[in-house]
């Protein structure tokens, strides 16, 4: 695990908190030179909407780039360089075996307080925004 950051320290990675939001199962690994190409499926497939290409995942307690996404078929993928096999566990798994994920958190907050603005929640943050603005924006176009 890493170590928590300072809140004085210059941020530059993702939000993670050590907590399991999902299994995945490893697919694939593939070498590549001396890297290896890592395919899985999420266990909860809802997760897949909080894996975005070039974002951050955690998968079993290390921070990761995603590389690939493919909705359809239900995947993403990382590549580990050989710097980073050296320092994780990751390189020990093998297709079938199950690894722990946490997804950003920032992707996980922005859907809560989206979601009800665009379905017009009112009992959750930022509940009914948009159909708000449709009112009023409705009921100026009528004043003129």
């Amino acid at each position: 695990m890493e170590r928590a950051i300072a809140a004085s320290v210059r941020f530059g990675g993702h939000f993670v908190q050590g907590h399991i939001d999902t299994t995945a199962t490893i697919l694939s690994v593939t070498p590549e030179g001396n890297s290896l190409w890592v395919k899985l499926s999420p266990n909860d497939q809802s997760y897949l909407r909080y894996i975005i290409p070039k974002g951050y995942i955690c998968l079993d307690g290390t921070s990761l780039t995603i590389c690939e996404v493919n909705d359809d078929e239900g995947w993403f993928s990382i590549m580990l360089v050989a710097y980073t096999q050296s320092h994780v566990t990751m390189p020990t798994k093998k297709a079938g075996d199950r690894v722990n994920i946490e997804v950003d958190m920032l992707g996980k907050y922005v859907e809560r307080i989206v979601e009800p603005m665009l379905f017009g929640d009112e009992q959750k943050a930022g509940g009914g925004y948009i159909e708000k603005l449709v009112k009023k924006y409705l009921e100026k176009k009528s004043n003129t």
